[in-house]
């Protein structure tokens, strides 16, 4: 599908099980991942996939989007800091969706996140918009617009080793000390 334009109020404010387009493709997520329905899990996926960045989740492909589901689905049973990358197919943009320990996040940290993630993508400029739920991670999602046709080469977890590293805060230093 391509649509060309801008979304309505409705296409964001709406649920995603309201729309055509995205209802098919949550329903196939879903039914792919085959966990218990009704269970702890099942609803942590379409709670996942209901809050997926809207833009993202009209673009994106059902396989990205299964494995990106799964990924941030096992990232919330771990207290750790992971990316998630989605190139735009016209490399307009690389969206980035960090998940951090809520505790950890804070504006100073996500303007590290911003440069770190500016300066992989050689981006031109970075949209940001920032989940703070009642999960154990916070979710950071960054658009970092690309020279068209320009996204250089990148290795996404050497980006988040560096992302990681920005994060650590003293006492993360004070426990590895004291296991030594």
């Amino acid at each position: 599908h391509r649509f060309v334009g801008l979304f309505s109020s409705s296409a964001y404010a709406a649920r995603v099980n309201e729309i055509p387009l995205l209802r098919q493709k949550v329903a196939a997520v879903l039914h792919r991942a085959a966990l218990p329905e009704g269970g702890h899990l099942a609803k942590a996926l379409e709670h996942i996939l209901a809050t997926y960045p809207r833009d993202d989740l009209f673009q994106i492909g059902e396989d990205e989007l299964h494995d990106t589901a799964l990924g941030i689905l096992a990232a919330g049973e771990r207290q750790r800091l992971r990316l998630f990358l989605w190139r735009d197919p016209y490399e307009r943009f690389v969206s980035c969706l960090v998940y951090v320990p809520r505790e950890a996040y804070s504006t100073e940290l996500r303007k590290k996140f911003q440069a770190i993630l500016m300066a992989a993508f050689a981006g031109q400029r970075a949209d940001f918009g920032v989940l703070l739920g009642d999960m154990l991670l916070a979710r950071v999602h960054f658009t970092i617009r690309t020279p068209p046709g320009q996204v250089p080469a990148y290795e996404p977890r050497e980006i988040e080793a560096r992302l990681a590293e920005a994060a650590r805060r003293w006492d993360d230093e004070l426990r590895d000390a004291l296991a030594l």
